[in-house]
């Protein structure tokens, strides 16, 4: 968990805390922690995903390994989404309560972490990983529709192929040569998906804040690069947003292949 607080003055404060997040009780656990710790609370980053570490046909695969995907990937993303938005309504009414009318309110965002599947597309050999990020797109949706009348917003994720023992489990090289070259060509480090999406999360949270300035102010925008965010206020407020990693560039891409073939 990780301050991020609006004011620019504010300390910056990186906790870490235990937690199983197929158990309710420890997401909780987080939960309330966070709030003793950071006060408030403005982006949720769910979990991520488990394929039971290991590529499998769905007849082969042991129902224990099947009860651990899904607990972790659907379960646990449930467990976490509804603490955040507990927290996030109890903080919006104290808002909207509190007499400090200078004070400025800002959405709270939840950030649902797609992946393959999320598009409905076949995955062979992880089919209980696809199904569990299948409904994660459903979920952004229903989220949505609940929550249209507060100022929670959800965010969809694509990581991309992150390097994590996830692609090296057991069986990977059942998958064919050529599918193996291009996932060790598009594939990420989780630090250069950090230093992607960490900038494109703030950049979400300060846009929103500056289109919220312009419309209080009835502010006309200076440059034709200020209007976006004024149609954001009336369209990307009111559907989830879409996130995707792009890290491959052109010198990553030669890197790469030169990498392959020596």
């Amino acid at each position: 968990s990780s301050s991020s607080s609006s004011s620019s003055n504010s300390p910056q404060i990186v906790l870490g805390v235990a937690c199983d997040v197929s158990k309710s009780e420890d997401v909780e656990k987080l939960n309330k922690v966070a709030k003793q710790d950071l006060q408030h609370i403005d982006i949720w980053i769910c979990n991520a995903a488990s394929n039971g570490y290991e590529f499998t046909d769905i007849d082969t695969q042991h129902p224990d390994s099947i009860q651990e995907i899904t607990l972790t990937n659907t379960a646990g993303t449930l467990y976490q989404v509804r603490e955040a938005v507990i927290t996030m309504k109890q903080q919006q009414n104290a808002q909207k309560n509190a007499q400090n009318t200078n004070s400025k309110r800002l959405p709270n965002y939840i950030v649902l972490l797609q992946g393959a599947g999320s598009g409905g597309e076949a995955t062979a050999m992880y089919a209980a990983y696809g199904a569990t990020k299948a409904g994660v797109t459903q979920l952004a949706a229903s989220l949505e529709a609940e929550l249209k009348d507060s100022d929670i917003k959800v965010i969809l994720l694509n990581p991309g192929l992150v390097d994590t023992e996830l692609l090296r489990s057991p069986g990977a090289e059942k998958f064919p040569e050529a599918g193996r070259a291009l996932v060790e060509t598009f594939v990420s480090s989780p630090g250069q998906v950090a230093d992607e999406v960490v900038p494109k999360l703030r950049s979400i949270v300060h846009n929103t804040r500056k289109a919220r300035e312009l419309v209080e102010n009835k502010t006309v925008p200076e440059s034709l690069s200020e209007w976006p965010l004024l149609l954001s206020l009336f369209l990307k407020d009111k559907l989830p947003l879409p996130l995707s990693v792009t890290m491959l560039t052109l010198e990553n891409l030669r890197e790469k292949v030169a990498k392959r073939l020596t």
